[in-house]
């Protein structure tokens, strides 16, 4: 499957390959086993599955969707050594499989993976007070000496 005269993707300049190597990793140390029972039919691995559902989620894409991306972009084949692609069922049933909690917890370690390789961490603070950062009150605006800002509303005749 290595194509000779493909472009080499540097990992710093690709965020989905970033994003794939982080969620090998991440299904790596959970620890589990490549293959469900002995008895399985050994077409894909757990690992492989697990890490195609991962990528699934950060792309935002439904089932068949998703194959057929996967179908055109052999750089992930490459990087996951599949020798071919799962149908959209098979990934459903999979994650059917799994619980809810385990692939949430997955994303989040894949996710912290890719910020601690990039040095990127960002913080975000959401507020649902319903104030606006500029009303303030008079107390406020003496005490630190910022003006108080004044929005009259037009009235109508």
């Amino acid at each position: 499957m290595a194509n000779p005269n493909k472009e080499h993707y540097f990992f710093s300049d690709q965020k989905y390959i970033c994003f794939l190597t982080s969620c090998q990793n991440a299904v790596r140390l959970t620890g589990v086993p490549e293959y469900s029972s002995r008895f399985s039919r050994r077409d894909f691995t757990q690992h492989q599955l697990l890490t195609l559902l991962l990528f699934k989620e950060y792309l935002g894409a439904h089932y068949r969707d998703f194959v057929q991306l996967v179908e055109i972009m052999g750089i992930i084949q490459e990087q996951l050594q599949l020798n071919e692609i799962p149908h959209y069922s098979t990934l459903c049933k999979f994650s059917k499989r799994v619980p809810a909690t385990v692939l949430n917890q997955l994303f989040r370690k894949a996710c912290s993976f890719k910020t601690e390789w990039k040095n990127a961490s960002s913080v975000v603070a959401i507020d649902s007070s319903g104030f606006t950062p500029d009303s303030s009150s008079t107390y406020y605006s003496v005490r630190t000496g910022k003006p108080v800002i004044t929005i009259s509303k037009r009235q109508s005749p």
